[in-house]
């Protein structure tokens, strides 16, 4: 069977606009623009659909619209639901639409494809698999037991063994994307640009993996330990062409820990300095690898905001959830003061709701909270993913709250905990997230930073008035 048309699907599920409590999905698809780069590599017409605020209606009349021989989904946990519901009204219009899906829960779970509207499932990284699977699917014998890191159906599920880790990623293309996606995209909170200053907000990689274990996060699972880093020069190129295409004026490194390697981070800021770009970006850090060198240079290459995983603020629950990896709530203080006195926006990330936690524990880290130089929080009620090692040991535990996948989006909370029913959990995030910015010391900071660096006043001002209108500032 020859195919002609791909449609790649990512479905947000409602959580497109930023919320009060700063989620941001307003980005690009980049997972699906990376497999479509590949469908456009071996000869296919690709259409990327991203449901941003449209309907599953809206996003089910495109794709029978284009008339594709296989639609392929990207899939978190979160948006499975979602996401299987589509796949069931797109076989009950056409049966022979192919269906496969790729991500961290199907990663996870490929056994989902024992459901009638998923044909296949790819396991952990997607672009050699796909590229495999397309060859093999126009094969006139095709056998699909070959193609490691695939799944299928017949008569059982079928999974077939792992393919290895990609370690050369600039042998990948470099993903497409197109201008009627990227145009509305933005980065919500607290940014330099400000949000009103924002174009077609670009998310790039430097890396993909972490070599961390933190027991929330379902990455380890999907990547192992390995991280893997392109060439500086091949992701400047990137950015250049981008700016150039579609005036891009900020972007995102999704890499999950961006400054694991100072050596190549501060190769990457040479390449964007010496290219001239002019042009600002955010990224992911890690705590303990920030120094005034590093800050220095990825200032001067155009960082204006740097988010940090703080996920916990006292050390027993750090060293629970991050095992071996000596965090402590010292080297967070100087990290964030750092980087704070650099003129970077500090965004940070953090969960509550750890099951061994007391009340105690939590009034503590609200206070605690207040003291650090920080600029906008992120705070998630914690969510076990599957895929992590609190999923597991919660499951056994008997934990777990729900087998609703749609609610695990970290803005509900799903675990049984001792001393909060998941109502007084979430009113006691909203009570942090209060007194965090109406607190004297956040108003003293933000005014002292103002005066060394008064570019971010206009950042500051729409960021308030987002607070204010959400009755987060009175």
């Amino acid at each position: 069977m020859m195919l002609r048309k791909i449609s790649l699907i990512e479905l947000n599920a409602g959580l497109w606009k930023p919320g009060t409590f700063l989620r941001h999905s307003s980005i690009e698809p980049l997972a699906i623009e990376y497999i479509g780069a590949i469908a456009k590599e071996e000869g296919y017409e690709v259409k990327i659909i991203q449901q941003q605020q449209k309907s599953e209606q809206d996003v089910f009349q495109e794709i029978i619209a284009f008339k594709p021989k296989l639609t392929a989904f990207s899939v978190m946990t979160y948006n499975y639901p979602a996401s299987l519901s589509l796949a069931k009204k797109i076989k009950q219009h056409n049966f022979e639409i192919l269906t496969i899906f790729g991500g961290y829960h199907p990663s996870y779970s490929p056994e989902i494809v024992k459901e009638d509207a998923i044909d296949f499932v790819i396991v952990a990284e997607g672009e050699e698999t796909f590229r495999e699977f397309l060859k093999t699917l126009n094969e006139k014998r095709a056998d699909f037991t070959k193609i490691r890191s695939l799944a299928f159906y017949d008569r059982k599920p079928h999974i077939n063994e792992p393919r290895e880790r990609i370690n050369d990623l600039d042998s990948l293309p470099n993903p497409i994307r197109d201008i009627n996606i990227i145009k509305e995209c933005r980065i919500s909170g607290l940014n330099y640009p400000s949000l009103t200053k924002q174009k077609c907000v670009t998310q790039v990689l430097y890396s993909r993996g972490c070599p961390h274990n933190c027991t929330f996060c379902c990455s380890p699972f999907l990547y192992g330990s390995k991280v893997y880093f392109r060439n500086p020069e091949r992701v400047v190129d990137e950015m250049q062409e981008i700016k150039e295409k579609f005036g891009t004026n900020y972007f995102y490194f999704a890499d999950l820990s961006f400054n694991l390697n100072k050596r190549r981070v501060i190769e990457l800021c040479d390449e964007i300095r010496n290219r001239k770009l002019d042009t600002n970006w955010f990224c992911m850090c890690r705590i303990d690898n920030i120094d005034e060198e590093l800050l220095k240079n990825m200032k001067e290459a155009g960082c204006s905001r740097i988010g940090f995983g703080i996920d916990a603020l006292n050390e027993k629950t750090l060293d629970k959830v991050k095992p071996g990896q000596k965090l402590t709530m010292e080297k967070t203080q100087k990290a964030l003061e750092l980087t704070n006195d650099m003129g970077i926006i500090v965004r940070t990330f953090i969960i509550i709701g750890y099951p061994w936690e007391t009340k105690e524990d939590l009034e503590n880290a609200k206070e605690i909270l207040k003291t650090l130089a920080i600029d906008e929080i992120r705070i998630g009620l914690l969510t076990p993913l599957p895929g992590s090692v609190i999923y597991e040991e919660f499951k056994k535990q008997n934990l777990i709250l729900t087998e609703d996948l749609s609610r695990y989006t970290t803005d509900e909370y799903i675990i049984k905990h001792p001393d909060f029913s998941p109502e007084e959990m979430t009113e006691f995030r909203e009570k942090i997230f209060r007194e965090f910015y109406q607190n004297k010391e956040y108003e003293n900071r933000k005014k002292d930073k103002l005066k060394k660096h008064p570019y971010l006043k206009q950042s500051y001002d729409e960021f308030y008035k987002f607070l204010t209108e959400r009755g987060v500032l009175r």
